[in-house]
């Protein structure tokens, strides 16, 4: 009891912290007007013994997420995409990467479609798309930002996650300037 009791008291630390950081920034006080998350995804711990994934290139990387949050309306927009999973994808979760609690579902069930034209697979496997919004909350955003949070992509074959990988990211204030890329993936 008494070592849930420290933990608790740690991890609300934690927050206030990443909160306290987060507001001060480096705006000067300045609040975030929004900020970019990014993750590399691979294959999950214990999916690789099962076999039966192919060798990708770059190698190693299966999927790539990036996202935009603004924390004036908690909107987080994202760009999720995947090949050659052995599983069709259920669910997308945000998690701890302390822990492995389950902080949000940025989407369950997903609507997956086939990668745009243009943005297919550099070594020819089938390359899968989930885009939209989700509501997720300061706190939550502030750990992904920290690096305190993985993404996990669950399928049907791994309903417990094929692939995940830690989430990163930067809050961008007013008066600086972000260029946000394409994704990484395929």
């Amino acid at each position: 009891m008494k070592t849930k009791l420290v933990l608790l008291l740690a991890f609300s630390g934690l927050v206030t912290s990443a909160v306290s950081a987060g507001s001060a920034g480096a705006g000067g006080g300045q609040h975030a007007v929004f900020a970019d998350l990014s993750s590399d995804l691979t294959l999950r711990p214990g999916v690789a013994r099962f076999g039966g994934h192919p060798r990708v290139n770059p190698s190693g990387l299966y999927g790539a997420f990036d996202a935009t949050y603004y924390p004036r309306n908690g909107k987080l927009q994202y760009d999720m995409r995947w090949k050659a999973l052995r599983g069709s994808a259920i669910r997308l979760v945000v998690r701890s990467r302390a822990t492995g609690g389950l902080y949000a579902v940025i989407c369950g069930p997903c609507r997956v479609t086939p990668a745009q034209s243009g943005r297919g697979s550099r070594d020819g496997r089938p390359v899968s798309e989930a885009q939209g919004t989700a509501r997720i909350s300061r706190d939550v955003a502030y750990l992904m930002v920290g690096g305190y949070t993985f993404l996990e992509l669950d399928t049907t074959v791994f309903p417990s996650g094929e692939i995940g990988a830690p989430i990163y990211g930067r809050f961008w204030y007013p008066g600086s300037h972000g260029v946000k890329g394409d994704p990484r993936c395929c």
